[in-house]
């Protein structure tokens, strides 16, 4: 069976999609499927620490792009689509590659369905596809969230209570609105016996000053560049400061509460859905809070390790590292797919 990903990530999208797509692709490959990648951008290096076959394609809008990618799709059993909008693009080649299935992966919080039921044309989302095909399925939802392997493993069988109380301030490249830096002068006005850990990237427009912040910091603080396993990092988190996305997946995952600081109106809506599901504080968005609101936030989020927990046990009940194998079986139930379902690796 072959089955084709196309991802959009990069610096300005983010690397939560190509994330997710490795974690997807791993469950697939795992299960007898061929697997090819077809990116949009860099990410090249992350699929091949996985072994994932992958090719480069034209920019995203255009018709060589339309183009290269119905090439790659032919034969194919299956196009996973992991990307921020439906395109009348992508709308072309959902239609060309008829009757070949499409998953269409998306942010939102609701759950899987046929994407006909949700991507109806209204006044208030103009750029939404207007006619899904009927090929077309769309997977949402954290039950459903693909979490890379190398994440999923550092999960622990049981909450772990930690000694130390950690913070994780994990804001991906290229954070140009330099949400590391506000998230740690406000920490630095916060009262209490905590450490922090800033998982950075030398990729990140604000790296030479975030390094110097954490220098400077009155409060015990490591800066962690581009660690080999980020879970390893994140699961001795009591609190996860993030812009929400697959980051605050990755975290919830491993069962540290998250808190959303964004710069962006959709990463916005984003993080105050997955404050409604339960898994984390969304702070707001970045231009609204006050450095005054920021700092008192954070004191309220370390000082209240009730409400902690909460968001801890929740979000660890909900994002269990299992959603890759859930998108698998409701493909394979859907008939979508055939495929054995493989057996449930250790320690999942």
């Amino acid at each position: 069976m072959k089955v084709v990903f196309r991802v959009e990530a990069g610096d300005a999208l983010g690397w939560g999609r190509l994330s997710r797509t490795a974690a997807l692709a791993w469950e697939l490959r795992a299960a007898q499927a061929q697997v090819t990648v077809a990116l949009t951008g860099g990410g090249g290096a992350m699929l091949d620490n996985f072994g994932i076959a992958h090719e480069t394609l034209a920019a995203p809008s255009g018709k060589k792009h339309q183009d290269q990618l119905v090439s790659l799709c032919s034969g194919a059993d299956l196009l996973v689509v992991d990307a921020p909008i439906p395109s009348l693009e992508l709308a072309r080649v959902f239609a060309l590659i008829d009757p070949t299935p499409v998953l269409y992966v998306t942010d939102d919080p609701h759950g899987y369905l046929s994407v006909s039921a949700v991507l109806n044309p209204n006044a208030d989302a103009p750029s939404r596809m207007v006619d899904a095909p009927r090929n077309v399925r769309l997977m949402l939802g954290p039950r459903f969230a693909p979490i890379r392997p190398d994440v999923a493993s550092a999960r622990p069988e049981e909450p772990t209570p930690w000694d130390q109380f950690r913070v994780a301030v994990c804001f991906p490249p290229p954070d140009e609105a330099n949400l590391t830096g506000r998230v740690l002068a406000a920490l630095n006005h916060v009262a209490g016996n905590f450490h922090v850990d800033v998982i950075a990237s030398e990729d990140m427009t604000h790296f030479d000053a975030v390094r110097e912040q954490v220098e400077s910091m009155n409060v015990p603080t490591n800066l962690v560049v581009d660690p080999e396993n980020i879970g390893e990092v994140f699961v001795e988190a009591s609190l996860g400061v993030c812009p929400g996305g697959m980051t605050a997946l990755e975290y919830a995952c491993l069962g540290v509460a998250g808190a959303y600081l964004t710069d962006t109106t959709h990463a916005d809506e984003g993080a105050a859905a997955l404050a409604l599901t339960g898994l984390g504080h969304r702070i707001g968005l970045s231009e609204t809070v006050s450095d005054d609101g920021l700092i008192a936030q954070m004191h309220l989020l370390i000082d209240k390790r009730r409400l902690r927990e909460a968001y801890a046990q929740t979000a660890r009940a909900q994002v269990d590292a299992k959603g890759a194998r859930r998108v698998l079986e409701k493909l394979i139930k859907d008939g979508l797919i055939s495929l054995a379902l493989p057996e449930e690796r250790p320690g999942r």
